[in-house]
């Protein structure tokens, strides 16, 4: 190997090689690479220019073929990192997110909203049995109030039925509190005492529906903060009815203390109700 060869090798492996395996030591394997013994001379000739022009014209070609040898490689490509980062990532969000509204969740039944409004208040209506009924009746009970109407086709049936789980979770059991559920129609003109009886028993026997005049449901609507809009009639002469679709909470004292949408799950629902019932009535240690 003459003078100049010698040089050379040793220019490239003291330079250019610890370049190139620094950056990109993380994403190949160039300890595989054969290792060039460094030659023992250390001096340099008085020509460096025309040896760095060679190094020039030589290293392009080097490199690129140690990129022919990172594409055969097997490994993971940037993009493929990268798409597995954004999915855990935003898998770790999502879980974050849920955690922290059951968390939430959980505050808010332990503790009570802050700010709410102001809702429920006395009330005298009329039970699908003709009995006159009024917020005093049930005090001493916790309460589940639905305003809806017997002639939906979907939402209310879907609740009313929730709701009779629910009620069964609780009135099942010898011990602990014990809930009545309440269906106030806001269809009165079609929703008479015997179509109500009928239609909530078709769930349990536990419902009780009330209906009244003109003005006792005006009234129980605005305490309440039910709002409602009926749609127009089709050829049979029948409509749908646009409401709020909540479900209230109210304690033995006829205090409310929360409400649940049809988007709440039964489990939650019971979950919620369990955690008001222990505020309310704490066990004694």
């Amino acid at each position: 190997m003459t003078i100049m060869e010698r040089l050379l090798t040793r220019k490239i492996c003291a330079v250019w090689m610890p370049r190139v395996f620094s950056c990109s030591r993380n994403v190949s394997r160039f300890h595989d690479c054969v290792r060039i013994k460094l030659p023992q001379q250390t001096s340099y000739p008085q020509n460096a220019g025309l040896l760095h022009r060679k190094l020039q014209k030589i290293s392009p070609t080097m490199l690129r073929g140690l990129q022919e040898k990172l594409r055969k490689e097997k490994t993971m490509s940037w993009k493929g990192f990268a798409v597995l980062t954004i999915f855990c990532s935003c898998l770790y969000a999502a879980y974050e997110y849920v955690d922290k509204e059951r968390l939430k969740e959980k505050m808010r039944a332990k503790f009570g909203n802050v700010g709410s409004p102001v809702i429920g208040g006395s009330w005298t209506l009329t039970d699908h049995n003709g009995h006159v009924r009024t917020d005093k009746d049930f005090l001493g009970k916790w309460l589940l109030i639905y305003f809806g109407f017997t002639h939906c086709p979907d939402i209310c049936p879907d609740e009313l039925e929730k709701l009779a789980k629910v009620v069964e979770h609780f009135n099942s059991k010898t011990d602990g509190p014990k809930i009545k559920p309440i269906f106030v129609t806001i269809d009165p003109e079609r929703d008479t005492q015997e179509v109500m009886k009928k239609y909530c028993l078709e769930f349990s026997s536990e419902f009780l529906a009330l209906t009244g005049t003109k003005e006792q449901l005006d009234d129980i609507y605005k305490k309440f903060h039910v709002f409602f809009y009926y749609g127009d009639k089709d050829e049979t002469g029948d409509y749908l009815v646009d409401h709020t679709l909540l479900t209230f909470l109210m304690t033995p004292k006829g205090v409310y203390v929360d409400h649940f949408s049809n988007r709440v799950s039964l489990d939650s629902m019971i979950e919620n109700i369990s955690l008001r019932m222990e505020k309310d009535n704490p066990k004694k240690s």
